[in-house]
């Protein structure tokens, strides 16, 4: 279960690229486009403390991650989570990573961190 309180993407560092309309919409202009939903991206307050404390290059590769996750599940990149956290995913930009889950319309980012510090705490918490 994810924390209660959680915010849109929309919400961090404005000029950035703003997300899309929620709607459908086409993402190939050949004769028959390939639809896709566009989903909501929300963040765990977590993950909103740990967005906000990355560096301006960083943080900016990490929001086109985010915004990309409004296709989901049309995402490159992204690997479903095993054990424990089966049900979540996570998808990679460099050293730094994203773990997400999916809760109906919705791509619920739940940590965002280095490789380092990624699976430090999976593994503490399996023990």
């Amino acid at each position: 279960m994810t924390a209660a309180f959680r915010f849109p993407l929309s919400a961090f560092r404005s000029g950035l690229s703003t997300l899309p309309p929620p709607a459908t919409q086409p993402i190939d202009s050949g004769v028959n486009p390939c639809y896709h939903r566009i989903m909501e991206v929300l963040l765990t307050r977590a993950a909103a403390r740990q967005l906000d404390a990355l560096s301006d290059p960083i943080h900016g590769r990490v929001h086109r991650i985010l915004e990309r996750l409004t296709r989901w599940p049309a995402v490159s990149g992204a690997k479903a989570l095993s054990g424990r956290l089966a049900g979540h995913w996570r998808i990679r930009t460099g050293d730094y990573r994203v773990q997400f889950c999916i809760e109906g319309r919705s791509v619920v980012v739940e940590k965002i961190a280095h490789r380092d510090r990624f699976y430090q705490d999976q593994d503490q918490d399996g023990d």
